[in-house]
């Protein structure tokens, strides 16, 4: 075939095809949702309702201190910001949650 350009290459463009219509879970209410079952003759698709439960009250994690690495507090001193500004090396004690004082890996 002379003078023709056909490769066989087509424009196959490719479509997201949603289980669920995002209107679908767009209009559950607090508390619902979709439930998809699997099972030898197809897929069951079932709204339902969760039963309220109560909140679980807060649980206070306790406060880890870890000791500075000798090399690297030695070698990179933290800096704290004076009034002007300008970055100073921070020297002295460290000072725990309960107001003791720690002396550090100098």
């Amino acid at each position: 075939m002379l003078g023709h350009d056909r490769t066989g290459d087509g424009s196959v463009r490719e479509v997201e095809e949603f289980r669920f219509h995002p209107n679908q879970i767009r209009a559950l209410e607090t508390g619902e949702g979709i439930v998809s079952i699997p099972h030898f003759k197809g897929v069951k698709v079932v709204k339902l309702r969760f039963k309220k439960r109560e909140d679980i009250a807060p649980l206070r994690l306790p406060r880890v201190l870890k000791e500075p690495i000798a090399d690297l507090s030695n070698k990179y001193p933290k800096k704290s910001k004076t009034s002007s500004g300008q970055g100073r090396v921070a020297t002295g004690d460290l000072k725990t949650t309960e107001g003791k004082k720690n002396e550090t890996n100098a």
